[in-house]
């Protein structure tokens, strides 16, 4: 099996991890700190629809401060539901922009997300 058909299978999972969540689920925080858990949804989001030219103008717009980066982007998806983030999470299979090229980052952030809101992980690691 190949990481990006791995990617695939994890991210499905992480829809049907996110379907299944309560509205005070997607509230508590996460093992980033500062950050919610939709506030990590959000993110992983928001740099899946990052190209390279997306990534230079977030980075500019943030002063090159990574940090304020990563804020600008889940500040741009605040304002969407856990609903819409869920169907948003189950479009953005296979990963693309940004996330493609983090394939073992995927598993970082589900872990992030999973161990505050009592589910476990079932992250799979390529053979």
């Amino acid at each position: 099996m190949t990481t990006m058909q791995l990617a695939c299978e994890e991210r499905q999972d992480f829809a049907d991890l996110l379907a299944g969540l309560a509205p005070g689920q997607w509230e508590q925080p996460s093992l980033c700190e500062r950050w919610r858990v939709r506030d990590v949804v959000a993110h992983v989001l928001s740099c899946d629809e990052l190209s390279r030219w997306g990534l230079a103008r977030r980075f500019l717009r943030a002063g090159f401060v990574p940090s304020c980066a990563n804020a600008i982007g889940v500040a741009e998806y605040a304002v969407r539901s856990p609903e819409q983030l869920t169907e948003l999470m189950r479009a953005c299979s296979p990963p693309r922009g940004l996330t493609a090229g983090f394939g073992g980052d995927r598993v970082a952030r589900r872990r992030r997300h999973d161990s505050p809101t009592g589910h476990p992980t079932t992250a799979r690691s390529p053979a």
